[in-house]
């Protein structure tokens, strides 16, 4: 359901609004759009954020025409609404800004508005932008005060310059020796991603709810794996912050690990992620400094590992990241829709309810979406039957797409799910449910969940099993509790973007217990 404009500005308002405004997008880009044509500086800056992703950006460069509104805006007079529309223009990427970027960089007067700028202009890379950004000299600072944003915009031209030249791109090689790593998983999920490491064959060393160690001898070993969403390669814990001590474990321990899986020369190019710091940016800059020289280069914009330093009760603990591991599990996810699931997590889910799966079982999924969890679970075992429902026809296009890149075979229809009815019960019904956030609303999910749920016991065969993935976690208990021929087996929390859903796996007792 899409955000009023009223709606989206008192978000905007909100400390920490703009942060939840970015869990529904999607919802708050017309309103958005109507503040910014009305001048608000902050709905500039959650259009710049949502420009990130394409499908936002190509709408936005539609809207803007001849771009007037846009150059308007990188000129205005209140500075914060020439900070986020220089953010703004940079995500877009339409070189045609950049004459008007240039023009208010020249006139720019506050100094923590130049960053940005500068940053926007390496993000449109043509040879006007390359050469101003050549010859230009951030001013020295007049007064102390003026330092730190001296610092920033020597940092952002850096940045800038980097951004538009070609990087040598470091090849992965493998591990030379055993190497510990920590699979990162939903909160809940740890206990089932541990049984399925165990299966794979590698050693598990520590399991706890989102996050299980393993012993790997070979990267592809991560590949047997379904279930985890990062990997994480741990290099020290237990130590006091400063930025000297980071640095020197960056050098001493992660540089080495770099050379050794890699081929190619230094430098490598790394970003920081910090977790329990009050002011991320300050840390990340003075992290930065100390590191940085030679064989390690901190590149935010195109980085090949993520140094990622937690803090909590005074000590820190820091792991790597690399993004030059490629994770080729997924690869069959040619088409994705806003509420997908995540293909780790609907992984998870089928570890979960492996108690209660069936070799060569019939499946369906009413609410199929791209066809997520009926490809995870036609990974994690045998299936006779896969049936796709969903009432939007792009969501089933996009499922035979993406059954089509993995190779399977699957039946789909593109119907109300309500009004469905299978040839012959199924041994497992799964799904994903709207949430009631990015697709319907709890309004319309009362009718649907109830229906869901009336439905269920007919669906399925005796002693057949449903396992149900959503945030409307009451109201699935409310309708569940209306049928006493669905027994609830177990009944997890889990997390999802800041979320917190539910996973119920239910089992139809209808002929074994009610007569």
């Amino acid at each position: 359901m899409e955000l009023s404009k009223e709606e989206v500005g008192r978000l905007l308002q909100e400390p920490g609004g703009a942060d939840k405004l970015m869990w529904q997008l999607t919802e708050a880009m017309e309103g958005a759009w109507a503040l910014w044509t009305e001048g608000v500086p902050a709905a500039a800056g959650l259009l710049a954020r949502g420009a990130r992703q394409k499908d936002w950006a190509r709408e936005l460069n539609k809207r803007l025409g001849d771009r007037q509104l846009l150059h308007r805006a990188l000129l205005a007079e209140n500075f914060k609404m020439r900070k986020n529309a220089a953010r703004l223009a940079g995500a877009l990427g339409q070189t045609e800004d950049v004459p008007v970027l240039i023009q208010a960089l020249d006139r720019e007067n506050t100094r923590m508005v130049r960053p940005s700028q500068i940053l926007a202009l390496g993000a449109l890379p043509c040879p006007e932008s390359r050469a101003y950004l050549l010859q230009y000299q951030p001013a020295p600072p007049e007064e102390p005060g003026q330092e730190p944003h001296y610092l920033l915009e020597q940092e952002a031209l850096k940045k800038a310059l980097a951004a538009g030249t070609k990087q040598e791109r470091h090849v992965f090689k493998d591990f030379p020796a055993e190497q510990t790593a920590d699979l990162l998983c939903p909160e809940g999920l740890g206990q089932a991603l541990a049984q399925e490491a165990r299966k794979a064959g590698l050693t598990v060393l520590k399991t706890r709810s989102s996050c299980v160690r393993v012993l790997i001898r070979q990267a592809g070993d991560l590949m047997k794996v379904r279930g985890w969403q990062e990997v994480l390669l741990p290099v020290a814990a237990g130590f006091s912050y400063s930025p000297q001590t980071a640095a020197q474990l960056c050098r001493e321990k992660i540089l080495p690990l770099l050379l050794q899986t890699h081929e190619g020369e230094p430098p490598f190019r790394y970003r920081w992620e910090l977790r329990g710091f009050r002011d991320r940016s300050r840390a990340a800059r003075e992290l930065s400094r100390a590191v940085d020289g030679g064989e390690l280069e901190s590149n935010p914009s195109d980085y090949e590992a993520e140094f990622r330093l937690s803090q909590r009760s005074g000590l820190c603990r820091l792991d790597v990241k690399l993004f030059t591991l490629e994770d080729i599990r997924f690869s069959y996810r040619r088409r994705a829709l806003p509420a997908s699931i995540h293909p780790a997590t609907a992984a998870g889910l089928m570890s979960l309810a492996a108690p209660w799966l069936k070799e060569n079982a019939s499946v369906a999924d009413p609410c199929c979406g791209s066809g997520t969890l009926l490809l995870e679970r036609s990974m994690y075992g045998s299936c006779r039957l896969l049936t796709g429902v969903d009432i939007s026809r792009p969501a089933i296009e996009a499922a035979k797409e993406n059954f089509r890149a993995a190779g399977r075979k699957g039946r789909f229809l593109a119907a109300d799910c309500t009004r469905w009815q299978p040839e012959e019960p199924c041994d497992e019904i799964i799904s994903n449910l709207p949430f009631g956030n990015r697709v319907g609303t709890h309004e319309s999910n009362r009718a649907l969940y109830r229906a869901l749920a009336e439905r269920l016991p007919r669906w399925l065969k005796p002693g057949g099993i449903a396992v149900l993935y959503t945030m409307e976690i009451q109201l699935l208990q409310q309708c569940l509790a209306t049928q006493p021929a669905l027994e609830l087996l177990q009944l997890t929390r889990t997390e999802a973007g800041g979320l917190k859903p539910g996973i119920f796996i239910l089992r139809n007792v209808k002929e074994e217990k009610i007569r």
